[in-house]
């Protein structure tokens, strides 16, 4: 049940690419804003919180293959309706890496 839990946490990864782009934008925004706090304090900045060093599309295919793919493909073995979200983790890993981040 944990698993099925955390999946939920993790479900935006599986979605089309649009949603996973708005919410993995605004996840960094937060990462971010701690890594600026923590740059105003005097602190080293944390893993992936450095906006001046971080490029958010070349963080997600890794991210999805190694925590986000795992995951789903474990619960789709249990969960077989679950399979077509492992395939949109595919999907969304090949849409990341061919990702040009603009300012938008």
């Amino acid at each position: 049940m944990e698993m099925v839990v955390h999946s939920g946490d993790l479900s935006f990864s599986t979605r089309n690419f649009k949603v996973v782009q708005n919410w993995t934008y605004l996840l960094f925004d937060e990462f971010f804003g701690q890594g600026d706090m923590e740059q105003a304090q005097g602190f080293d900045i944390s893993f992936l919180c450095d906006r001046k060093t971080v490029k958010i599309p070349k963080t997600q295919p890794g991210f999805i293959n190694f925590v986000v793919m795992p995951l789903f493909k474990s619960l789709s073995k249990v969960l077989p309706q679950m399979s077509p979200l492992v395939d949109n983790c595919g999907k969304t890993v090949t849409h990341w890496s061919t990702h040009e981040e603009t300012e938008d």
